[in-house]
């Protein structure tokens, strides 16, 4: 019910989701975490990362037989903060087009709260992973 939560907040929610598709994928999830102690502080909406990891998921990993990796990475640089989700899996036609539901929801989130300071892009960066990349300003601290 709260406009913004702090970015270690939302990562233990997401630590907590991402045990759960553990259990679920077993051997065929690998997860691992950069975070950046010094960003951890800042605010952002709630549900941010949560909607980009379960994007990663849907869109990536459930679809591979193999399953796959999700790379979280949180990091300051300047006067913003970059969050990165990459997982293996690609970027349909459709997708590369159009954003889906949940990213559509994330952008028009950081939209009403950010206005244009803000950045989110989806992109195949190899044949097998694809970056979701949002940076915001870190002005909203605890």
């Amino acid at each position: 019910k709260r406009n913004l939560v702090s970015l270690r907040e939302e990562m233990s929610l997401v630590k907590d989701h991402l045990d759960l598709e553990k259990i679920r994928y077993e051997e065929r999830l690998d997860i691992r975490y950069h975070l950046d102690p010094s960003c951890m502080d800042i605010l952002i909406p709630p549900m941010t990362l949560q909607t980009l990891v379960e994007n990663a998921i849907k869109h990536g990993i459930s679809k591979l037989s193999k399953g796959g990796l999700i790379n979280i990475s949180i990091g300051c640089k300047g006067d913003l903060v970059e969050i990165l989700i990459e997982n293996t899996g690609n970027v349909s036609n459709k997708d590369a087009s159009s954003m889906g539901i949940g990213m559509q929801n994330v952008n028009r989130r950081m939209d009403l709260i950010y206005g244009t300071n803000f950045q989110l892009q989806l992109e195949q960066i190899d044949p097998d992973t694809v970056r979701a990349t949002l940076e915001l300003p870190k002005t909203n601290r605890l």
